[in-house]
Formats: C-alpha cells, sequence, structure tokens
C-alpha cells in the first residue's frame, strides 16, 4: 500500500511540476486563471464518448487536494471513476440520472471531524475542494456539473454509490461530479450585474446606486495605476486618471483631486457638446483645464463591425498628439475625459499602457472595466426603449482587440505611432516617466 502511495505522489508531482514547467509569464498567467474563473459554468448536456486520461483525472483531483483546509485538518478525499462497468451502476442507481454520458466521474468524500473549538470545517473544506476541480476541468477543456443535493436527499442515493466504490463507514459521500468533453453548447442562466451582489465599504441603502467610480459626482473614474509591464515594472498610482465627463464636480470630490495632485483636466469632448454641459470645477483655480475636442467617436458607429475602425479613426485624430502632449507636459498628475469615458477615453488610455509596455490582454481588460462600471447605465437602456443598438454601445473585448489588430496593421508598434504623431523622444520619455515608476 506504501509503495502504491508513493507511485501515486510521484506521478501526481510529475503532472504538477509540467504544469508549472508550462506556466506562462506571471501576469499571463494571472490574465488565465481569472479567465478560467470568469468563463466557468455548469454543464448539464451530454458527453463526448472520449475517454478521459488518468494523467488529467490526477491534475484535476491534484487541483482539488490543494485546496484550503480548516486547521488543515484535511478532511476531503476524493475517488475517481473510470470503469464502464462503476459508471454503469451510477445510472442505474441515480435516479433521475445526470452525468450519465460522462466516460469518468470524481466522487468527494468526507469525514466530519471536529477541527477547532468543537467546530467542524468538513463542508467548507470540500466546497473548496469541489471549486478547485471544476476550474482545472474548465482550463483541461472539460466540463462538469456540481452534484450534491440531488445524490444527498432523502433517498440516500449517495449511501448506495458509496456502498457500490467500497467506501469505509466513517467517510461520507457528498458530491458527484462527473468529467468528460461536452457535446452540446451550454445554456447559460443570467448572471446578476455585480453591484446587484458587491459593494465597496458599505452596504448601499434600497434605490441607492454602485459606488465605483474613484468620484462620487462622476460614474467611471479610474487609475491608470497598478498594471504591471512586460520588463517587471508597475504602473504608477495617483499619476493619470481616465474619466467620464466631470460635470458638477462636488467639493469632497474636487479636494480628492487636489489631494492626489491631480492638478491638469483634459476635456476631450467634441466642441458643442462641453460647451453645453461644462467641466464645473468648485476651486477651478487650482486646475490647469485643456478642452482638445475629438469629433471622431462623439457619434455611435452604424454597425457593431465598424466600432474597431473608429477607434483607429480616434488613435489618428486631429488632437490626439496635443493631447499626449500636454499630459507629458502636466507638472502633476493628470485627468482625461470624453462623455462616458469608453471610447475615446478608452483609445487614449489603451495608447498610454501599451507606450509604457503593459502586454495588449491587460489593455483590454482596463477598456472592459467601463462595461462594469456603467453597468446601470447599461440596464436602464436594455430595460428602456434604446435609441442606439445596444451591441455597438456596450463595450465588447473584440471591439478593443479587432482595434489593436488594426493599429498594428497600420503602425506595426507603439514607438512608430508617436513617431508618426511627431512626438519627439524627449516627449515620448516624459509620457511613459508620467505613469512608470524608476527601472531598478
Amino acid at each position: 500500500m506504501n509503495r502504491m502511495f508513493a507511485m501515486n505522489r510521484m506521478l501526481s508531482f510529475s503532472f504538477r511540476d509540467a504544469i508549472l514547467r508550462m506556466t506562462p509569464g506571471k501576469e499571463e498567467t494571472a490574465m488565465n486563471v481569472i479567465k478560467t474563473i470568469l468563463n466557468r459554468h455548469s454543464y448539464r448536456g451530454s458527453y463526448s464518448r472520449e475517454p478521459v486520461p488518468r494523467r488529467d483525472l490526477i491534475t484535476v483531483m491534484e487541483a482539488g487536494l490543494a485546496a484550503p483546509s480548516g486547521c488543515n485538518m484535511q478532511t476531503t478525499s476524493l475517488l475517481a471513476v473510470d470503469d464502464p462497468a462503476i459508471l454503469e451502476e451510477f445510472r442505474r442507481i441515480i435516479d433521475p440520472p445526470v452525468g450519465e454520458t460522462a466516460p469518468a466521474a470524481i466522487c468527494v468524500l468526507t469525514r466530519r471531524v471536529n477541527a477547532y473549538r468543537d467546530k467542524c470545517f468538513a463542508t467548507q473544506d470540500y466546497s473548496a475542494a469541489i471549486e478547485n476541480m471544476l476550474l482545472a476541468m474548465e482550463e483541461l477543456g472539460y466540463r462538469s456539473c456540481w452534484y450534491e443535493g440531488h445524490i444527498t436527499d432523502d433517498d440516500r442515493i449517495c449511501d448506495r454509490m458509496a456502498a457500490l466504490l467500497n467506501v469505509p463507514e466513517d467517510y461520507e459521500l457528498v458530491c458527484f461530479l462527473p468529467v468528460g468533453i461536452p457535446e452540446e453548447e451550454a445554456k447559460l442562466p443570467r448572471k446578476k450585474a455585480f453591484g446587484e451582489r458587491a459593494w465597496f465599504n458599505r452596504f448601499p441603502d434600497p434605490g441607492e446606486p454602485q459606488q465605483l467610480s474613484l468620484l462620487r459626482s462622476t460614474r467611471n473614474t479610474r487609475d491608470l495605476g497598478g498594471y504591471r509591464t512586460t520588463d517587471g515594472r508597475r504602473t504608477r498610482f495617483n499619476r493619470i486618471y481616465r474619466s467620464d465627463k466631470l460635470g458638477s464636480l462636488s467639493r469632497e470630490d474636487t479636494e480628492k483631486l487636489l489631494s492626489k495632485r491631480i492638478t491638469t483636466i483634459i476635456d476631450m469632448r467634441e466642441e458643442p457638446t462641453a460647451h453645453l454641459v461644462p467641466d464645473l470645477l468648485t476651486i477651478p483655480e487650482a486646475f490647469s483645464v485643456y478642452h482638445c475636442p475629438m469629433n471622431e467617436g462623439a457619434a455611435v458607429p452604424e454597425t457593431v463591425e465598424a466600432v474597431p475602425g473608429t477607434y483607429l479613426e480616434i488613435a489618428c485624430a486631429d488632437n490626439i498628439g496635443r493631447i499626449f502632449r500636454t499630459i507629458a507636459e502636466a507638472k502633476e498628475g493628470v485627468l482625461f475625459h470624453c462623455s462616458a469615458g469608453k471610447d475615446r477615453t478608452g483609445v487614449v488610455a489603451a495608447l498610454l499602457l501599451l507606450l509604457c509596455g503593459v502586454d495588449e490582454e491587460t489593455v483590454i481588460g482596463d477598456y472592459m472595466l467601463t462595461k462594469l462600471y456603467l453597468w446601470e447605465g447599461f440596464e436602464k437602456l436594455r430595460t428602456g426603449k434604446p435609441i442606439y443598438d445596444l451591441n455597438i454601445v456596450i463595450p465588447r473585448e473584440s471591439f478593443m482587440r479587432d482595434f489593436l489588430a488594426l493599429f498594428r496593421g497600420r503602425f506595426g508598434n507603439i514607438s512608430s505611432y508617436f513617431e508618426w504623431l511627431g512626438l519627439n523622444d524627449e516627449e515620448v520619455n516624459a509620457l511613459q516617466n508620467k505613469l512608470l515608476d524608476e527601472q531598478e
């Protein structure tokens, strides 16, 4: 038994080591992990007959065993099933049937052991293990569903499964995870919006809007600081803010900007809009305000396909060079904005981050935050009678990704772009130094 255990451990470590050797850079890995989490969903459809290799089952179980455990009591154990005869027995036992076409399954076992002050954390332990395994399956291209209540209900299907698997009496079978390659397109349920389930600093009163923006008077003010660059540095906080329109900025928000030494404001809205709804600062003399109107991107594109091309037009706008020079020459921090902080602001922010060496996936992630920050407005448009096609208005990853492809096709790289703009080396260095920390 000890020899077999040692062999299993050697196998599992070899697969883990292989995974670690294939791991890309830290930032790319982080983005991949987050994407795996966001893409995971329960799958209740049919599975391909293609078997699941044991190496993949080992990898999935290793992920489950790596989950946190209350007081390290390690109450969770796992039993993988890939024997067709046992799977056929599961089909007979589990009624109504679930995961019946899966070529493999993982059964989750627990031991109800007290850990601290007569508290048992077995439920928390196996829940963490299950989530880890579901994410590992997603990353490996498999799908599954967390079946717990279905087998632990009053009819105790789990006990018959445990008896079939020779599970000792001091273990309880609590979950059944089918494993396989999906044959059908999953039907995704609608998730509630972020602002309906998550908040900052305090639980909101009924009807109170979510406040994600750095400024209470705006909806989409964000700091470009904190992003890691490809050379290992990070963009600096409180140096450059991106925002939607400022409107009537409160004294509290004005003082917050001043406390962060954000004293240059760049308004990129077109002339009529900026004139009708000007930036109203309660302490105007403390700021240097520049109006650099961009007509490019002011109107909603006619089609979804036209959005990336519109973004390229923004990148080539008449005033874009002036905007970058103003940022470079500012003595302190800068806030630039358009109307929603989405298109014109999104393109300028993307170009700044690229110039500083932030990778494209992170740039796309920054762009997509607007969808989160403005979700309430988008929801109102969705439930009302929108005058625009919401497929065009609401940000998509493909908008920024396709723009970046067009950008590379025209300019090659970010350095060539700023050379095309006419910025000299001193101006480009000043832009980078505005946002980057010192290189070690």
